[in-house]
């Protein structure tokens, strides 16, 4: 009995749909592992990276006073400054139409020569600080969720849920923040890198099983 006969019997029949089920499963599998791994690989490896939005201007707000500072090229806060009448025009053509287009009415006050801040000294010690630190991670700790008034942290589930405990709130660690940290530590880079290898080698296995790249 050739093979085409035999896959028309009842048993063979049988046969191959367990063979395209477990195939289904396997590139299903794979299909998980790559969207891991794709994860895993954006957030780079065990050195440190270029950043890719190197030189890239950014706005914040530091202690009420709205801020721009550049990306460094490893991704650090480099010469983080106030946003003032003359530090506005120290900005290209380029950086002055995208705050144009986040900070509309603050342009306009630019514009008319009326845009004032109070510049605390609050704000030079954060901006010290800040300097030469993880952009994304000084970002994030700016947008931290928090509320007027500490009493209402537990009341706000939208806050209390951005945190592990109400002793992280009051340092600012967000559970995004702190995740971010480890990801980043030495520990974390060198954790992702052995599962990086061991995706890809999952990945390969199932390409040799199944064959074809699971899409």
């Amino acid at each position: 009995m050739d093979m085409q006969a035999f896959l028309n019997t009842a048993v063979g029949r049988q046969m191959k749909a367990m063979a395209e089920k477990h195939v289904a499963e396997r590139k299903t599998e794979r299909q998980g592992y790559q969207e891991e791994l794709n994860t895993l690989l954006a957030k780079g490896g065990t050195r440190t990276n270029i950043a890719q939005n190197r030189g890239e201007t950014r706005f914040v707000k530091m202690e009420g006073v709205l801020s721009f500072y550049s990306v460094g090229d490893t991704g650090t806060v480099k010469d983080l400054k106030p946003l003032t009448m003359e530090t506005f025009q120290s900005m290209d053509k380029l950086d002055q139409m995208k705050f144009k287009e986040k900070y509309p009415a603050e342009y306009m006050a630019i514009e008319y020569g009326s845009f004032k801040q109070d510049l605390s000294k609050e704000f030079f010690e954060g901006a010290v600080v800040a300097n030469n630190t993880d952009y994304k991670e000084l970002e994030l700790y700016l947008n931290r969720p928090t509320v007027s008034n500490e009493f209402d942290y537990h009341q706000n589930l939208e806050v209390s849920s951005a945190y592990d405990s109400f002793e992280d709130y009051k340092q600012g660690l967000t559970k995004e923040l702190k995740t971010y940290r480890q990801d980043n530590s030495v520990e974390g880079r060198i954790e992702r890198q052995n599962r990086i290898s061991e995706l890809q080698g999952k990945i390969k296995e199932i390409d040799s099983e199944v064959g074809g790249s699971g899409e």
